[in-house]
């Protein structure tokens, strides 16, 4: 291994602008708590980008639902409703595997 002053340069440049987390609805963990099987509801969103960091977004709240219902099964899907873009979130029928 080699130590030398080249090795390593401070350098004086702008921090990278982050990005906000995408933001769901106040009401979406009561929304899929309550939700009946066979139902589903519909998110509008603003083109591809916000729809591809809306799916994560929906996605990582119903695995952390997991943690307290782990029974409760969702689908994620791409849709439109009345010509606007968005993603239709389904309630599936429980689970009712056992996990080995």
């Amino acid at each position: 291994m080699t130590t030398s002053k080249e090795d390593i340069q401070v350098e004086d440049v702008g921090i990278p602008r982050t990005r906000r987390p995408e933001r769901l609805p106040d009401n979406i963990n009561e929304t899929l708590k309550t939700m009946g099987i066979g139902k589903s509801f519909f998110l509008k969103t603003e083109g591809n980008p916000q729809t591809n960091r809306k799916i994560g977004a929906i996605r990582q709240r119903i695995w952390r639902l997991r943690n307290e219902q782990p029974k409760k099964m969702f689908s994620v899907h791409r849709g439109t409703k009345n010509g606007s873009e968005g993603i239709r979130i389904y309630r599936l029928q429980d689970d009712y595997c056992e996990i080995e």
